[in-house]
């Protein structure tokens, strides 16, 4: 039985998938575009704090609306890695690395949606 959201996979995998970004970000090359480097940071955020969040909800659609929000928020920060790769701002390694991450958090995250609406069917 999980008794708060740090014990979550989905949030742990979250946490690094921003700790690889957040590290990513400190690079030069994004630090010089501030539009790029703020919403590729506010998009990877999202995603950790809105497990957080859905998971302090009491409602179970509304726990579910806030895992939703996370798991679209994967999508935007991978559309953004598709940006800065072509930008050649990081290498195919990292983004292969990144993008993996991304798509394990997104499991993740879907998994305890799909085990939240089998609790409330």
């Amino acid at each position: 039985m999980i008794h708060k959201f740090e014990e979550l996979e989905c949030w742990k995998s979250a946490l690094d998938t921003n700790l690889n970004i957040f590290s990513l970000l400190d690079q030069k090359k994004l630090n010089n575009h501030w539009c790029i480097h703020n919403q590729l940071a506010s998009a990877c955020l999202s995603i950790m704090n809105n497990i957080a969040e859905g998971y302090g909800r009491i409602g179970i659609k509304d726990r579910i609306k806030f895992f939703n929000y996370s798991h679209a928020s994967c999508n935007e920060v991978k559309s953004m890695l598709y940006l800065i790769n072509e930008l050649e701002y990081i290498t195919k390694e990292e983004f292969a690395i990144l993008n993996t991450q991304l798509e394990l958090t997104q499991k993740l995250t879907l998994g305890y949606i799909r085990y939240l609406n089998n609790k409330n069917p």
